[in-house]
């Protein structure tokens, strides 16, 4: 489904506790990918994203290992 580099993470919720997220390097499809994932039979209602977000650029370590932390961070949660 996915051919840009990605990662799931869980963001603070206040009913949830916690919301599964998909963050995605560069511009995509929200509606596509959602669609996708959901009519995926392999998935199930706790591992489909609650939402997806799209960053320019993911935040990097000096050796180049993806930094999550940093990245989530400068995510702007709706």
């Amino acid at each position: 489904i996915m051919t840009k580099p990605f990662f799931v993470a869980g963001l603070p919720d206040s009913s949830l506790g916690q919301r599964l997220v998909l963050v995605v390097e560069g511009e995509v499809d929200n509606e596509n990918i959602m669609s996708a994932l959901k009519m995926n039979v392999e998935l199930n209602k706790f591992q489909i994203p609650k939402a997806i977000y799209s960053v320019s650029q993911f935040s990097r370590t000096s050796n180049g290992k993806l930094n999550r932390t940093k990245t989530l961070a400068n995510i702007k949660v709706v």
